[in-house]
């Protein structure tokens, strides 16, 4: 927990509040817009930096070599502009009092210090709207409950996904300013705001009277809505909380773009070294060129050939798109490795070399050794022994070993072999049997190559428009398209099978909510694959390519 009292103390020396008022007023003339913010709860979180640093795209800063992520809540009140008066003010009125929640991390550039949201949800739709388009803000819909009594509980959702905490406020009421030089100043007292949408990236200044805060004890109750934001959030450890009724009159400055050639290294944009954008549409164009030129050949090629042919076609473009869109200032011999050597998807995490893991152990050596013989021994033992007059038998046994041989094993020892060269390459399988529900299952645990690519590539741009429910259907539907083409275009048979196990999923994941059944998950993942590898694709495609192996 945050242990070290917070009180003030006596110095000469001008706040960060003093210096944020001074800088804001000398660039800006002052504020732009100001508001109040009210009943602010501050929950942090400890991460390791190697785990943040892929979802940031500027330098973390670090607080005794710790990166921290906090979830701060609140009310906004009276937002409107400096200018204007009552006019203005009524103007701004549909959109100046509502809840927020936000997710925000702590970043420096060029020396100067802030915070970059990782998310934020607030209720009020036309402030979702604008503040994207306006400052950059990632922000989401999302439905609030705030108690703002002794003892407050909270709670935000947004689809499936709910944070909800429960805190307990002294009963003295009492507040004091941060100390100096505290982690709770580093958390804290922070003035300016970071962002990046897109290609852009920009930042905008605020100023406030210093807070006068308590710390709190805070009891999560449920976490799933900061977990959506990314694969950190396994990696984080709930540290502690503060409490301020707020402050007054906060200023906040003009938006403002940052000049490229000062820009701190972004992990995820396609800049050259140069600093020159890399076309967009050639990160795209293989995605596109790749399956189609596959099509061609369907009529010279066996079933099972051109079935692995259009998956490494599909596989190759968006190896491709997340290479360009990540690949500008990484190591060539890295990229080289990313590109031909990993069947991963995360390529901001693979090319950072700031990140170093944990070698691996001599037990995860074994684990994924063993699954790899497993899926050899079902592929080219078990599948030979089966009779022939099951087919369905024989070709799911077969799937089932290219699956473990592949996916839980091969490509396991592959991600080990990485990690001991120090590159982050974390397992594509992270035991989904253990998956308590279909939104685990689906988000951490099964196959998370393609996880990475359809959350920053599909779920991410799609959710401020869809919302938490519609986001993963639109992400299901185009993972059941992409199947069609693999399974059921080679086959000539079964047509929206595929595409139907998939919109089941996501179905199913939102009428599962935030419930838990292990049962459940596996009731509704593994009956339905009849349709997802449906009898035509088995008799016509893996026999043929069993028989081809020598596994038959």
């Amino acid at each position: 927990m945050i242990t070290e009292i917070t009180k003030n103390i006596d110095s000469d020396e001008p706040s960060r509040s003093d210096l944020a008022r001074s800088r804001l007023l000398r660039t800006e003339g002052g504020p732009f817009l100001r508001n109040d913010w009210e009943d602010v709860v501050m929950v942090h979180y400890e991460v390791e930096p190697r785990a943040l640093a892929p979802f940031v795209p500027f330098e973390l800063d670090t607080y005794d070599g710790k990166a921290y992520v906090s979830l701060v809540s609140f009310t906004m009140r009276q937002l409107r502009p400096r200018f204007g008066g009552r006019i203005m003010s009524w103007l701004f009125s549909p959109i100046a009092n509502h809840e927020f929640l936000n997710v925000r991390t702590y970043v420096r550039h060029e020396g100067e210090h802030g915070i970059y949201f990782l998310a934020e949800w607030l209720p009020n739709r036309w402030s979702v709207m604008l503040g994207p388009w306006s400052y950059g803000l990632p922000y989401r819909s999302g439905r609030f409950h705030y108690d703002c009594r002794e003892n407050p509980h909270r709670s935000a959702s947004a689809g499936p996904n709910e944070w909800k905490y429960r805190t307990q406020i002294p009963r003295d009421g009492s507040l004091e300013p941060v100390e100096r030089e505290s982690l709770t100043e580093f958390l804290l007292e922070r003035y300016t705001a970071f962002t990046d949408r897109g290609c852009r990236a920009g930042f905008f200044r605020i100023w406030h009277e210093p807070w006068q805060q308590t710390p709190v004890a805070v009891t999560v109750e449920e976490d799933s809505l900061p977990a959506s934001t990314g694969r950190w959030f396994q990696h984080a450890r709930l540290i502690g909380a503060n409490y301020s009724p707020g402050v007054r009159d906060v200023w906040i400055g003009r938006p403002r773009v940052l000049p490229r050639t000062g820009r701190a290294f972004l992990p995820d944009q396609s800049r050259r070294r140069d600093g020159q954008e890399r076309p967009s549409y050639l990160g795209w164009l293989p995605i596109a060129l790749f399956p189609l030129a596959s099509l061609f050949l369907r009529s010279s090629l066996p079933a099972w050939a051109f079935m692995w042919l259009l998956a490494f076609a599909i596989y190759a473009g968006c190896k491709w798109l997340t290479w360009w869109q990540a690949a500008a200032r990484a190591n060539p011999w890295r990229q080289l490795g990313y590109l031909l050597f990993w069947p991963g998807m995360d390529a901001r995490a693979f090319l950072d070399s700031r990140t170093h893991p944990a070698r691996p152990s001599a037990s995860e050596w074994l684990f994924a050794a063993v699954k790899t013989l497993l899926g050899a021994t079902l592929l080219w033992g078990v599948a030979r022994l089966l009779p022939a007059g099951h087919p369905l038998l024989v070709g799911w046994t077969g799937m089932i070993g290219i699956i473990f041989l592949l996916h839980f094993g091969s490509f396991h020892l592959l991600a080990l072999i990485w990690q001991s060269l120090g590159v982050d390459a974390r397992p594509l399988m992270q035991a989904p049997i253990l998956a308590r529900s279909l939104r685990e299952f689906w988000g951490r645990r099964w196959n998370a190559g393609f996880h990475d690519l359809a959350q920053r590539f599909l779920f991410a741009p799609l959710r401020p428009r869809l919302g938490g429910v519609g986001a993963p259907l639109a992400v299901f539907l185009a993972s059941g398209l992409i199947h069609e083409l693999v399974i059921s275009v080679p086959a000539g048979a079964g047509f929206g099978l595929p595409t139907a196990y998939f919109l089941l999923q996501g179905v199913a994941l939102a009428a599962q909510g935030k419930r838990t059944s292990r049962a459940f998950t596996l009731l509704v993942t593994a009956v339905p694959a009849i349709w997802l590898f449906h009898p035509p694709f088995v008799e016509r495609v893996i026999i043929p390519f069993l028989r081809a192996i020598g596994a038959l």
